[in-house]
């Protein structure tokens, strides 16, 4: 018996990593683990009898970090305010009430093509809907209830395109690819009914490829 016991404890070891919740209780972190799977039992079962929630009074908000953005934001806010908003890892995106599209760094610093020809051509009459930015951070595209579609290059021309389609557009979607030669420098737009995929032809044209 005692050469066997060494091999038993090992089964036993064996066993026990094959159950999560128990073998969690060997490591650091399982105790507590352990506990957070009975307190979920504990509330299926108090639900399963009508009961009420074990962790009704006791949740807490999750707690974020985060930075408030100022700088130049804060002249922008002081008479617009802002109805959509674009995340690209090298600027921000922020699309207003009256229509304009703000250029802003990670601080809330308005960045040069902001204030230059960016900030003049690319404006529409009413609120932002919707703002995409493509992958390489290169064409930056909007819309509006007025059914105005606006997609302009900052470092380029190439690609720009305006239409107004008639109808109240909600969305707008960049190809992730479109600035890249032969991509077909493709888009889709959402309106009340549709959501349509548009493609770059000959003389800087779009068609409409397909709708869902």
């Amino acid at each position: 018996m005692g050469g066997l016991e060494p091999e038993l404890e090992v089964a036993e070891e064996a066993e026990l990593s094959l159950n999560p919740s128990v073998a969690d209780t060997q490591s650091t972190f399982g105790e507590t683990r352990y506990e957070r799977d009975f307190d979920v039992d504990r509330l299926h079962r108090s639900e399963a009898a009508g009961g009420a929630s074990a962790f009704d009074d006791n949740d807490d908000e999750p707690k974020l970090k985060y930075d408030r953005l100022s700088s130049d934001l804060k002249d922008i806010f002081a008479h617009d305010s802002a109805t959509a908003v674009a995340v690209n890892p090298k600027f921000i995106v922020v699309g207003t009430d009256w229509g304009r599209l703000h250029l802003l760094d990670a601080l809330g610093h308005s960045l040069p093509q902001s204030q230059t020809s960016f900030g003049g051509r690319h404006a529409h009459s009413v609120a932002v809907s919707q703002i995409s930015v493509d992958h390489s951070g290169e064409y930056v595209a909007s819309c509006s209830p007025d059914g105005r579609v606006i997609i302009s290059g900052l470092y380029s021309k190439e690609n720009n395109h305006t239409m107004s389609t008639g109808k109240t557009i909600h969305s707008v979607a960049l190809d992730p690819i479109f600035s890249r030669a032969g991509s077909g420098s493709r888009f889709m737009t959402g309106d009340d009914f549709r959501v349509i995929l548009h493609e770059k032809t000959y003389f800087n044209r779009h068609k409409q490829v397909s709708e869902i």
